[in-house]
């Protein structure tokens, strides 16, 4: 299970984090993508946000790039509807 006081003390495995937004029993992390593991970019961030929400203390497996598609996955996962969010996400394109 993951608290926002546990993803805080680690290294994230994903990038850089720059804030973790808790509301009610969602978890989102915003965080900074690693560019490449590869030279000569090692160690380099990417300069946009990602965000990977928390159901639960539970991790979704998804990343977005954007908080208002992190938190339209969360709440369908917390419905039981993790796909639903890919259809709403492609519904609220312009």
């Amino acid at each position: 299970m993951y608290t926002k006081e546990s993803l805080l003390s680690k290294k994230y495995t994903w990038g850089n984090i720059v804030n973790v937004s808790e509301i009610g029993n969602y978890l989102i992390v915003e965080y900074k993508s690693i560019v490449s593991d590869n030279y000569p970019n090692a160690g380099e961030y990417e300069e946009e946000s990602t965000f990977h929400p928390y159901v639960n203390g539970r991790d979704t497996n998804c990343s977005f790039g954007s908080l208002d598609n992190a938190l339209i996955h969360a709440v369908s996962c917390n419905a039981g509807k993790s796909r639903a969010s890919e259809f709403i996400i492609d519904m609220l394109k312009p």
